[in-house]
């Protein structure tokens, strides 16, 4: 019950994350006292991880956990990079830092290319659905008879 309350609030904060990521660089870049943005997707990353290990074991188990756990560890690295960004106070050193960092492939690939495109996170939890396909084929037949 816990993993889906923290599920839920996780979805929540996305959500919100989302909205104020669509507000533009320059709003992100503006916030105050903090990057509420970015800790928002961060705490949202850490609510999702009990419901992902949560799932049952079986074969979709052992391939989606290990997928959706690297889209959320690409998530938290990415959020951590852009704390960075955020925290710099000029133009200057943001065009160095990521000069430095994009020429860096051990921590731009995984954190800058995964983790916020979560196409690992999404496959993972896709893996993670096919555990409930034979059950919700029944559901849809018995659903469509009743109808």
């Amino acid at each position: 019950m816990l993993n889906k309350l923290l599920f839920l609030l996780g979805l929540l904060l996305f959500l919100i994350g989302q909205f104020l990521l669509a507000q533009g660089h320059e709003f992100v870049q503006n916030q105050s006292p903090i990057d509420f943005v970015h800790w928002f997707l961060l705490i949202w990353a850490l609510c999702l991880l009990p419901q992902v290990l949560s799932f049952p074991n079986g074969v979709f188990s052992f391939i989606g956990k290990p997928l959706s756990i690297i889209g959320i560890a690409g998530l938290i690295g990415m959020c951590v990079l852009d704390f960075i960004f955020w925290s710099l106070s000029s133009t200057e050193l943001h065009v160095e830092f990521y000069s430095h960092i994009s020429q860096e492939p051990s921590v731009w690939n995984p954190f800058m290319t995964i983790g916020p495109s979560s196409k690992v996170f999404n496959l993972g939890l896709l893996i993670l659905a096919f555990n409930y396909f034979k059950e919700a084929i029944w559901e849809l037949v018995c659903f469509f008879w009743l109808i």
